[in-house]
């Protein structure tokens, strides 16, 4: 998965790649699936630990199923059991880590750092290596080629948000904790991102970071504190790698700081006629939405998007919820982020107590990795693009496996004929449906191959895929 999101560019053009990461994700999600549910059907009693999270999902269900028969669009059925199955999927699946016994979740959580540190780690270099060589040519603005081997600036800040709060937790867990040598590599992926970061000017990124640290220290006080020093250490790196690799190296080799574009942008960049129209959608037939695609086809409702750059999605995910799903289906996003509060206000203690800092450490650095995912989706598609969902899936998971811990381990059943028949039951009916979708994903995207031939130039709106501005209103 971190070769095929950090990598990816490597493998493939950019159009590719963005559908490669996509069909990976829905694969993943629908084996998954199939996977977790017979099993939890085998062993109910699991999920008691996720009662109230799964009240919530049942309004994501019903915001899918309304949106998914609403509208008429076609292939109306892909982007709802995506988004629905994107914030179900992790509680199913910790529900069932937590029922078949497992007593050591830190491991969960290192057999996804260790990887993950390890990819950011290779991608600084690589950045570093291109960096050199485009001094060597002469090109200074090093914006212009960093980041690299995403399409879009943006794409890259995704996969930041979520991980930067993470990288410091490596040095806390895991086999490698006590190297000089681990430690000092994780120390530069650290810098090299946060360098990259601050180079890109990823404002919603920052302000993700920023209210992530600020809710993770406030909650858990001076638990978080070794995550915070060394999170501020990778920080102090990563703009130490800025002043150097950004102003100092290429003002003294161009000879003219002048040059150099190292503002950042404090516009809008066009956002708040979008959010301003999505808001006007969602309250169309409020709390229900316009209908699965309907930003792409319905008729402009406000001024100051008719005069405004057209995109595929209003770049604010609550308000792109809320337009084409309904307000229920963000109630529901929203009710599950207020059960997994009210479990973190729960574990404050334990935490506190320092009988376990491991356990706490990768609760504090998942939990703020999830919060400035969640800050930053305000803003940006962080719930949209392929590369930030399969990235985002797991982390999430292991969050509320880690939310779960304590409360739902040791409770296998005995076996019985009835659950094996259920369980059957319900791995035919999944498979079924998960046969459909799929085979709906793929005429989606071999209906957009079509389309994209009658479309003149490369400048896509990506959405579901690279070419997402489709179907489009005639």
């Amino acid at each position: 998965m971190v070769v095929v999101v950090l990598f990816g560019g490597f493998l493939s053009s950019d159009f590719d790649l963005y559908a490669i990461q996509r069909f990976l994700f829905v694969g993943i999600l629908a084996g998954l699936t199939l996977v977790s549910l017979p099993r939890l059907i085998c062993n109910f009693q699991s999920l008691n630990g996720y009662r109230n999270a799964l009240g919530f999902c049942c309004l994501l269900l019903a915001a899918m199923s309304i949106s998914g028969t609403s509208g008429g669009a076609l292939y109306g059925w892909v982007e709802p059991v995506m988004f629905g199955g994107f914030f179900i999927l992790p509680i199913l699946l910790a529900a069932w880590l937590g029922g078949a016994g497992m007593t050591n979740v830190q491991s969960l959580a290192e057999s996804f750092l260790y990887p993950l540190v390890v990819g950011c780690l290779m991608y600084g270099y690589v950045a570093l290596i291109i960096y050199a060589g485009k001094m060597q040519e002469g090109e200074f603005r090093v914006i212009d080629y960093l980041p690299w081997g995403f399409n879009n600036i943006r794409y890259w800040s995704h996969i930041a948000s979520w991980a930067l709060p993470l990288l410091p937790l490596a040095v806390f867990v895991g086999p490698l904790k006590r190297s000089g040598l681990w430690r000092l590599c994780v120390l530069i992926a650290g810098g090299l991102w946060w360098w990259v970061l601050i180079l890109s000017s990823a404002r919603g990124s920052m302000v993700g970071l920023v209210a992530s640290v600020f809710f993770s220290v406030v909650l858990m006080g001076q638990s978080a504190f070794p995550w915070l020093k060394e999170l501020l250490r990778h920080l102090s790196l990563g703009l130490l790698f800025w002043l150097i690799l950004s102003i100092g190296l290429p003002v003294f080799m161009a000879g003219d700081a002048g040059s150099l574009d190292v503002d950042i942008n404090t516009g809008d960049s066009g956002r708040i006629p979008m959010f301003i129209e999505a808001f006007a959608m969602s309250m169309v037939h409020a709390p229900f939405g316009m209908g699965a695609q309907s930003w792409l086809t319905h008729e402009l409702l406000t001024d100051s998007y008719q005069n405004a750059t057209k995109f595929s999605h209003p770049h604010n995910m609550y308000l792109f919820w809320a337009a084409e799903y309904g307000w229920i289906f963000v109630f529901g996003v929203l009710g599950l982020v207020a059960v997994a509060f009210g479990k973190l206000l729960k574990k404050r203690a334990f935490v506190q107590s320092g009988d376990s800092q491991e356990y706490a450490l990768c609760l504090i650095a998942f939990t703020a990795s999830v919060v400035a995912a969640l800050v930053h989706a305000s803003v940006s598609a962080v719930f949209l693009a392929p590369a930030s969902m399969l990235v985002g899936l797991f982390i999430i998971t292991i969050f509320w496996t880690l939310l779960g811990h304590h409360e739902t381990r040791n409770q296998t059943a005995k076996g019985s004929t009835t659950h094996a028949t259920s369980a059957l039951a319900v791995f035919v009916i999944s498979l079924s449906l998960s046969g459909l979708w799929l085979h709906e994903v793929w005429q989606y995207h071999q209906a957009m191959l079509e389309d994209k031939e009658s479309f003149e130039d490369d400048l896509w709106a990506p959405r579901f895929w690279l070419h997402g501005n489709f179907p489009r209103a005639q």
